[in-house]
C-alpha cells in the first residue's frame, strides 16, 4: 500500500487515473453539461445562515475552526498512513459556508455544506428513524413526486465501501465521520433547484443521486442538514453532471464585516489569473497541488525534501491551513527574525502571536508554474484581541490549504485541463461578468 505520494508519483498517476473513477457507472451516464449555474455561499456569520448565532464571539468561532481543522488534518494523516479505521470514517467538515437550494417536487428549501473533500451528496430525510435537530425543516421524501429509490441493478452498490445492497434490492449508504457523527439511509434520485443570481436565474437538476439519511447522528454543537460533495469521485455533483469546471470566491463586506461569496459551475465558472497543475490522487477524493516552497519578505526558505513529497491539498472543508511540521518550524523562525523586538505570545492552538504589531512580514506560498500565492495580511493573520496570531497550524501529515487562506481569492478548478486558477480579487465576480 502506498503511504505517501511524492510529486513525481502524483504527476505519473494523473495520466493513469481520471478525476472521475470509471468503475462507478450511474445509468445512464449523462452527457457533458453545456450550461452552468451559480449558487450563493452563505457564511455562518450571516443572519441568512442556519448556523448563525448572534451570541457567538469571534473567539468562539475561531475555536470551532481550530477544532474541525485539526480533526480533519489528523484524519488525513492517519488515512494516508493506511490506518484501517480510516477506510470507512470520513473527515469532520467545517461549517464555514453553506449552499441554499431546494429539493423535490414541489420544492422544499434546504441547506448543505459544499465540500471538495467529499463526494456523496446526502441530507437528513423524513420519515426519520433517528435524526438530530436542525434549524430548518427536514426534507420529507413522502412529500415529493420526484423522489425515487434506486435499485441495485441500476447502480453499482458495491463500488464504494460506504455503499451496500439491501435485501429488498434497494441501494443504501453508511457514511461515518471521525468525530463520531454518521449518516445512514437510502440512495435515491431527486430534483435539485438552485436559485442563482442575475441573468442566469434558477436552474433545475433532475435525477441527481443522493443519500436520503433516515438514521443520523451529529456530535458537533453546530449540526448541518447535509453535504454537497464536490470531490473527485464519480458520485459527486461535479461528476454526475460532468461539469468540466467549477469555481468559488469569498470576500468580506467592508461595511458589514460579513463574509459572502458565490460558487459557479460549468460554463458559469470563473477561470482566470495564475494557474498551477491540479493533481488527482487515486486513493481519495482530494485535490492536490504541487508545492514548491515558502518565502518570507522575499527570502526563500530551505525546506526538507519530504515536505514536497507529501504534496499540498486544497480543501473547502477545512477552515484553517495546516502546514507540515518541518515547514511550519522554518516559517515560524523566519517570521520571528523579521520581528526581533516583538514579544512572542501563544493563544489557543496558535503558536505565534504578537501584541498589536506595527507590521507583519509578507508570506508567500509557491506552487508549480505559480511564482507566488500571497497570504495577505487578512489571510495569514487573525485578530484575537489584543493579539494578532499567525492563522496557520502545524501537522505531522500532508499540508492543507484551508478556506481562511483562500478568502479574497477566486479559486477556479479546471478539471478538463487539470489546472487550478488562483487570483486575488477585491470583490467576487458575478455571474454576468464578462471575461476578467
Amino acid at each position: 500500500m502506498l503511504l505517501l505520494f511524492s510529486h513525481n508519483f502524483v504527476l505519473r498517476t494523473i495520466f493513469l487515473f481520471p478525476f472521475v473513477n470509471a468503475s462507478f457507472s450511474p445509468s445512464p451516464l449523462p452527457s457533458p453539461t453545456q450550461h452552468g449555474f451559480v449558487a450563493r455561499l452563505i457564511n455562518r456569520t450571516s443572519p441568512d445562515s442556519p448556523f448563525y448565532n448572534p451570541h457567538a464571539t469571534h473567539e468562539d468561532l475561531m475555536r470551532e475552526d481550530i477544532r474541525t481543522s485539526q480533526e480533519r488534518s489528523l484524519y488525513l494523516h492517519q488515512f494516508l498512513k493506511g490506518a484501517t479505521s480510516m477506510k470507512l470514517a470520513k473527515a469532520p467538515i467545517s461549517k464555514e459556508f453553506v449552499m441554499n437550494f431546494s429539493i423535490g417536487t414541489p420544492p422544499q428549501n434546504t441547506y448543505a455544506v459544499p465540500d471538495t473533500g467529499s463526494s456523496l451528496i446526502w441530507m437528513q430525510c423524513n420519515p426519520c428513524n433517528r435524526c438530530y435537530g436542525q434549524k430548518i425543516p427536514r426534507y420529507n421524501s413522502r412529500m415529493s413526486r420526484s423522489y425515487e429509490e434506486v435499485l441495485c441493478v441500476h447502480f453499482d452498490c458495491h463500488s464504494r465501501p460506504y455503499l451496500s445492497c439491501r435485501l429488498d434490492g434497494i441501494c443504501s449508504y453508511n457514511v461515518s465521520y471521525m468525530d463520531g457523527s454518521f449518516s445512514r439511509g437510502t440512495i435515491a434520485t431527486e430534483t435539485l433547484t438552485f436559485e442563482g443570481s442575475g441573468f442566469m436565474g434558477s436552474i433545475t437538476l433532475e435525477n441527481i443521486y443522493f443519500g436520503c439519511g433516515t438514521n443520523n447522528k451529529m456530535t458537533s454543537k453546530i449540526p448541518f442538514p447535509g453535504i454537497v460533495g464536490l470531490g473527485t469521485d464519480d458520485v459527486s455533483l461535479i461528476a454526475q453532471k460532468r461539469y468540466p469546471s467549477f469555481s468559488y470566491c469569498t470576500t468580506k463586506d467592508p461595511n458589514t464585516g460579513v463574509v459572502e461569496g458565490w460558487i459557479h459551475f460549468g460554463s458559469a465558472s470563473k477561470l482566470f489569473g495564475p494557474s498551477t497543475p491540479l493533481l488527482a490522487n487515486p486513493t481519495n477524493n482530494y485535490y492536490y497541488l504541487s508545492f514548491e516552497g515558502i518565502s518570507v519578505e522575499g527570502q526563500e526558505l530551505t525546506l526538507p525534501e519530504k515536505v514536497f513529497d507529501m504534496g499540498f491539498i486544497i480543501d473547502s472543508g477545512a477552515a484553517l491551513t495546516h502546514l507540515q511540521t518541518d515547514a511550519f518550524d522554518k516559517l515560524i523562525d523566519a517570521v520571528k527574525k523579521q520581528m526581533p523586538d516583538d514579544e512572542v505570545w501563544t493563544r489557543d492552538e496558535f503558536e505565534l502571536c504578537y501584541d498589536n504589531p506595527y507590521r507583519v512580514p509578507e508570506i508567500k506560498l509557491k506552487f508549480e508554474d505559480m511564482d507566488s500565492f500571497p497570504l495577505r495580511d487578512g489571510n495569514a493573520w487573525v485578530k484575537i484581541p489584543p493579539l494578532r496570531c499567525l492563522a496557520i497550524l502545524r501537522t505531522e501529515g500532508v499540508s492543507v490549504l484551508g478556506m481562511y487562506q483562500q478568502s479574497g481569492f477566486n479559486v477556479g478548478y479546471d478539471l478538463e485541463n487539470k489546472q487550478l486558477w488562483l487570483k486575488y480579487v477585491n470583490s467576487c465576480p458575478d455571474d454576468d461578468d464578462e471575461d476578467i
